[in-house]
């Protein structure tokens, strides 16, 4: 099947209500594929023996591409992104008169003692970090001691940066109140995931409770945010989704990042996700491929990565959200009539 995201963009009748926001809020780089840790719930196998890693020029020329789509945030995530520091300073540093704002993602691995903290964490705010991201839980816990997250989280602090504190587990994990000082996680962002099971955490035991029945309910981020990865494919998101080639949205070696962008706002499947959510859709499917309704997921990124790598349920989907005509596109955004005159949903 190809892309789905492909649509003919001189087809002028495609409504404009239709597209994404015009504005995309950011566009992140997926910088490397390197981790120096290998936690067993790494939904993307990333771990020491990953070789893949962007080349810090062609970050700096995208990064112009990115603020001449009127974009202000960029980011970096892995991996482990800060394994490369010297070439994230480096990139920052280049790219400094576009005075874009940066989150990074990372292990906090760097920050063995807190003056490496303040040093790393201060050079980046001088160049445009304006937030961090940490991941920490009971599966980064056998590699990282908790002084690392402690003086990062410390440095971001005494800086004025913004911290996000990420922990995924299971039902039967060890929450991250229990592997971190109550000083430290006061006032912080926390947000608990549950185990996405891809990857290396495909291998773990989920128990029932980890499962959501519910996961359809959910919505996509409805902020446009693109993740680019080292071999230069544009991602519509940084969620396991990403890993299937349906969702590909172009390729920065192979064409300018706006162009890719002009045909990510051509696209009403991303539309509706970000708008209805995957209600319907859920429906859609379970007509479409009875057997749906004996798959099991734990959130709506997983199921978006079913829908897109299943043929027959997106080919029945698009033949609905590939419609040109603006009063059925209007009845699909606003009461989707069409999907129930389509044959494509029982209540």
């Amino acid at each position: 099947m190809e892309p789905m995201t492909v649509e003919d963009d001189s087809n002028p009748s495609v409504p404009s209500f239709l597209y994404p926001s015009d504005y995309v809020e950011k566009v992140g780089f997926c910088y490397t594929s390197y981790c120096n840790i290998h936690c067993a719930h790494c939904c993307s196998d990333c771990g020491p023996w990953r070789t893949e890693k962007f080349d810090p020029a062609l970050v700096v020329e995208l990064l112009d591409e990115i603020k001449g789509l009127g974009t202000e945030i960029s980011g970096f995530t892995g991996g482990e992104a800060l394994a490369y520091q010297d070439e994230i300073l480096w990139i920052l540093s280049e790219a400094r008169p576009l005075g874009l704002k940066y989150s990074v993602a990372t292990n906090c691995s760097f920050a063995e003692d807190i003056e490496r903290a303040r040093d790393l964490i201060g050079k980046l705010k001088a160049l445009g970090l304006a937030s961090m991201f940490v991941s920490y839980d009971v599966y980064h816990a056998p590699f990282i001691h908790p002084a690392c997250i402690v003086n990062a989280v410390t440095a971001c602090k005494e800086l004025g940066l913004s911290v996000r504190l990420y922990a995924h587990q299971r039902v039967e994990d060890k929450g991250i109140e229990s592997l971190l000082p109550e000083e430290v996680l006061a006032g912080l962002d926390i947000v608990s995931g549950r185990i996405i099971p891809a990857g290396r955490a495909a291998d773990l035991q989920l128990a029932e409770a980890d499962w959501n029945p519910h996961f359809y309910e959910g919505f996509c981020d409805p902020k446009s945010s693109l993740m680019i990865y080292p071999d230069g494919s544009v991602m519509p998101c940084c969620a396991i989704a990403n890993s299937s080639a349906n969702l590909a949205l172009g390729n920065v070696r192979k064409e300018k990042l706006a162009d890719i962008v002009a045909r990510y706002r051509r696209s009403p499947y991303f539309r509706f996700i970000k708008t209805k959510g995957f209600s319907r859709l859920y429906k859609a499917a379970c007509m479409v491929a009875p057997g749906t309704r004996d798959e099991r997921f734990v959130e709506t990124c997983g199921f978006c990565k079913y829908i897109v790598e299943n043929d027959a349920i997106m080919a029945a989907i698009q033949s609905i959200l590939a419609e040109n005509d603006i009063a059925v596109c209007n009845e699909l955004l606003d009461g989707i009539a069409e999907f129930a005159e389509a044959g494509a949903l029982s209540e």
